[in-house]
């Protein structure tokens, strides 16, 4: 079966943009994260966390993101808090996950149903108001994936 390589979707966590990237893969395509010097961690179902540990961490320990993420429950530490998400993904993709593949905080929040927060539409994720800093950094993403697409075959015989 041909499908599209998950490296096409990775662009802006191999470019240092993006913290991690949610792909699904199967097994022979871990490999070619490796490439890129990115680790993957299994959350289910041929579901991967692929990211880069230095910005993955970071974004963890910001005080916005941190601050939420240990009300609900979890540790600042990568791995720990990588272990909790992927015991979460088993009952489904918890929307915590936004803050950890790079969406903008105000998005996850209003995602997660915080008051306060107003949709305006969807563009690779639900953006919430104010929508500028959300549609900027869409395109960023965006971007960075095209710029992997040219050094990349997109079609895979392996997944």
């Amino acid at each position: 079966m041909v499908r599209l390589c998950p490296i096409t979707q990775i662009g802006a966590v191999s470019l240092g943009i993006k913290p991690a990237e949610l792909v699904k893969c199967s097994l022979p395509c871990l490999e070619c994260f490796k490439e890129y010097n990115l680790l993957t961690y299994a959350l289910a179902r041929d579901f991967y966390l692929v990211y880069q540990p230095v910005l993955l961490q970071i974004s963890l320990e910001s005080p916005c993101i941190g601050e939420i993420l240990q009300r609900l429950g979890y540790s600042l530490n990568v791995k720990q808090a990588l272990s909790l998400l992927s015991e979460r993904f088993l009952g489904g993709c918890p929307p915590e996950i936004g803050f950890f593949i790079g969406y903008p905080p105000k998005d996850v929040f209003g995602f997660m149903g915080y008051g306060g927060f107003s949709y305006v539409k969807t563009q690779g994720w639900r953006m919430y108001k104010p929508l500028s800093p959300s549609e900027k950094l869409y395109w960023q993403y965006k971007r960075a994936r095209e710029v992997i697409n040219q050094y990349h075959p997109s079609l895979c015989t392996t997944n």
